[in-house]
């Protein structure tokens, strides 16, 4: 079990919060207020990043496609790229 631990933890990257600017969560926060404001560190984060976020959330999916944000994908969608 440690071995397995250990193999999936050397390939995370761990960023400390204070790396993301203000900005990135003012803009985050304006994102996801009215979703789920308890997400706002994932879309700074992802902002940051400049990465896709890789989400279940099906309420947060909506509500950013809704307001244009592309950069976010579901399970299903990554799954259907990978065929």
């Amino acid at each position: 079990m440690l071995e397995a631990l250990y193999l999936i933890l050397k390939r995370v990257i761990f960023i400390n919060d204070f790396s993301i600017s203000q900005k990135d969560f003012d803009t985050a926060f304006d994102l996801v207020k009215d979703i789920d404001a308890k997400d706002t560190i994932f879309i700074a984060m992802n902002n940051f990043l400049k990465t896709i976020l890789w989400t279940g959330d099906t309420k947060l999916v909506t509500g950013l496609r809704n307001k244009g944000y592309k950069r976010i994908i579901t399970t299903n969608e990554l799954l259907l790229k990978m065929q």
